[in-house]
């Protein structure tokens, strides 16, 4: 059984999507979820978004399954390649800050994270450690090791 055809990946879309139901009538159109920094590369993010408003049709209206197959496409992948190939040509001196670069990272992990927890909000752990300096130093080595 592919995950397209899963019913708890399906209902995991359906609550993912409701995050971005910003006018709360039941629907997430590709214009409320153009609120999600997908990638926070422009030229990305416009390509991610172009494709998703082929998979939700006329309609503008995400279904459960139009976003599952979407997360699941070649359209999305190619998304992710593209960032992780920036993310890869990316150093200190294009970005400027370590912070940057790890802030690069941090939203491509979440762009692999959506796909097979798409109920899930991903945590950062940029937000979940900004405040405590040393558990974002021994996050930052783990995150880079599992990278």
């Amino acid at each position: 059984m592919t995950v397209i055809n899963n019913v708890q990946y399906l209902k995991d879309c359906e609550t993912g999507l409701k995050r971005y139901d910003i006018n709360n009538d039941g629907k997430t159109t590709v214009e409320e979820y153009k609120n999600v920094a997908l990638f926070g590369d422009e030229k990305i993010d416009e390509a991610a978004f172009k494709s998703l408003e082929a998979y939700a049709g006329t309609d503008g209206v995400i279904t459960a399954q139009e976003y599952a197959y979407w997360l699941n496409s070649k359209d999305y992948d190619d998304c992710v390649n593209a960032f992780e190939k920036k993310c890869s040509q990316s150093s200190f001196g294009t970005l400027g800050t370590f912070p940057a670069l790890f802030k690069m990272r941090d939203k491509l992990y979440a762009a692999k994270y959506r796909r097979s927890n798409p109920a899930d909000i991903y945590e950062s752990p940029i937000e979940k450690y900004k405040n405590n300096n040393k558990g974002l130093i021994s996050t930052i080595i783990e995150f880079f090791k599992g990278n």
